[in-house]
């Protein structure tokens, strides 16, 4: 009854805003942006990689021009190969958009309906708990069923993958499709939203079945070809792209490139890559009502049909509406951003000034940490597209401190570091930021500079339990049994009342006293 009573409510609040979040088709007309946007928007994304968060492309457009176009960084480290405007990005999730575009024109063309169930799509499934969802609710995100990537079978898949490489071991549909379709509904279909990629790989095999082509044929048919994006494509992960930019996390003293298993056997929910300028011909042709066959399509896909994120983010077919802050007002924009760390992207249509915004970032921060900067970089862009100003992003605390470490060694880093913070000459970082860094580190091996930084965050919050915890967790991975069990208690101290707490002080203080009884 509570989701129920909630379902109600959303749809009062979606059913009130159709009128002003919904697209219709034709040119929109394009709102007068300063002479000088260009300039102001290249300042602004330089800022971005001046700050360490940015190495990737970055491009602003209407539906008559380019209005600015960068890139920054490096796209290949290992061959020293830098961005440029032409280089092919992974778009993780922003892949959404395309695929919920295709099934609509798959509609259009006869060949299925958005109101169809699985059962009626895919009679093998006819058995499963999901065999009554219909395609409107998987585009949509209002299925129910649960989001493969956090199953133990896809995380099996993944392990697989890892170890043995995608070309002796291939993954397909089928292998994806089983890690989620016989798992029970999260909710009844139809009843609330709940994000899910495995609405996408079901929505590929939709597509794949209604045609008897491919995925990768039915994009370059229907949308790639069309639009001239030659630049896009699907990533297979069993063949090389020429120009496509590889992904790094950032490590003291450099960089290096993290094992890639990420949407493995299905492209739907987030396998495509493309280019900036491809994105540009993307949106141009979408928003000018010049892609659907029939006028009323790009309303049907831009509609919110559910309340997603806030109260001020709403979902559609594989576009979220939302609203973004412009001084005292609130813009409207219709778009998707995508994260498969280290890769980040976000994709932006903001109908009042017929603009759009794209970013994608290849290089995460310590620990495959990344800052929202893709996100963050489009609504400044937005901003300055209506003459305000925007602040200049600082660098991340976790890599101002990996570069200390890196250029003065642990002791002479970690204090320079702590000093920088006391004197407010950089702002104090987030508990959870260091503690990853310092997981990073453990993972990789290196005891002492996570042993280090873990001191070092629970310094800075004293009051932490999880800083004192993870703390305790290296020393005792170090076989450091008596500062191990030091930390321990002083977590147990902050959070008395916590059960694995004290079985892992009692399992180091039996360790311990195992070590002393050892010849």
């Amino acid at each position: 009854m509570a989701k129920l009573t909630r379902f109600l409510g959303l749809i009062v609040a979606t059913t009130l805003l159709t009128a002003s979040f919904s697209v219709s088709a034709g040119k929109p007309a394009e709102q007068a942006i300063s002479q000088d946007y260009r300039q102001k928007a290249a300042a602004i994304a330089q800022s971005y990689h001046d700050a360490g968060i940015l190495d990737g492309v970055v491009i602003v457009a209407t539906q008559s021009e380019i209005l600015y176009q960068g890139a920054f960084g490096p796209a290949n480290i290992p061959f020293d190969i830098s961005y440029t405007t032409n280089t092919k990005v992974r778009l993780a999730s922003v892949s959404k958009p395309f695929t919920a575009a295709l099934i609509l024109r798959l509609e259009e063309v006869g060949l299925l309906s958005t109101e169809q169930t699985i059962a009626e799509l895919l009679p093998e499934f006819s058995s499963s708990p999901a065999a009554e969802v219909t395609v409107d609710q998987l585009l949509s995100h209002r299925s129910g069923i649960p989001n493969y990537q956090y199953t133990p079978p896809y995380q099996a898949i993944q392990t697989r993958v890892l170890t043995s490489g995608m070309t002796s071991l291939p993954v397909d549909l089928d292998d994806m499709i089983g890690t989620f379709i016989d798992r029970p509904l999260t909710f009844t279909p139809g009843e609330d939203y709940g994000y899910s990629n495995s609405n996408y790989v079901l929505l590929q095999a939709i597509a794949e079945k209604a045609t008897g082509q491919s995925f990768a044929q039915l994009l370059r048919t229907f949308i790639f070809d069309p639009l001239a994006m030659e630049g896009s494509g699907i990533l297979t992960y069993r063949s090389v792209n020429r120009d496509l930019a590889d992904g790094y996390v950032v490590v003291p003293g450099g960089f290096e490139a993290p094992l890639q298993a990420q949407f493995v056997g299905a492209a739907a929910p987030g396998g495509l890559y493309s280019t900036a300028g491809d994105m540009a011909k993307w949106f141009q042709a979408l928003f000018s009502g010049g892609f659907f066959r029939n006028p009323g399509t790009l309303e049907k896909m831009t509609v919110p049909r559910a309340v997603a994120y806030n109260e001020t983010s709403f979902i559609g077919y594989g576009l979220f509406t939302s609203l973004i802050s412009v001084g005292d007002e609130q813009v409207k924009a219709i778009g998707h951003d995508g994260w498969g760390p280290p890769f980040t992207a976000n994709l932006q249509y903001i109908p009042e000034k017929g603009l759009i915004v794209f970013a994608a970032d290849s290089i995460s921060g310590t620990g495959s940490r990344t800052y929202g900067e893709t996100v963050r970089l489009g609504e400044d862009l937005v901003r300055a597209a209506y003459g305000l100003e925007t602040n200049v992003p600082s660098q991340p605390a976790d890599l101002r401190l990996a570069q200390l470490l890196a250029s003065e060694g642990i002791v002479e880093g970690i204090s320079h570091f702590e000093s920088l913070v006391k004197s407010g000459k950089i702002e104090k970082p987030r508990e959870q930021d260091i503690n990853g860094f310092g997981y990073a580190l453990l993972g990789a091996g290196d005891l002492d500079r996570s042993i280090a930084v873990f001191r070092l965050n629970s310094r800075l919050f004293p009051d932490s339990t999880n800083a004192f915890d993870s703390l305790g967790e290296t020393y005792e991975k170090a076989g450091q049994w008596a500062n191990s069990i030091s930390s321990y208690q002083e977590a147990l101290r902050l959070s008395p009342d916590s059960s694995r707490l004290q079985e892992a002080l009692q399992r180091i203080e039996a360790l311990q006293e195992s070590a002393r009884d050892s010849p």
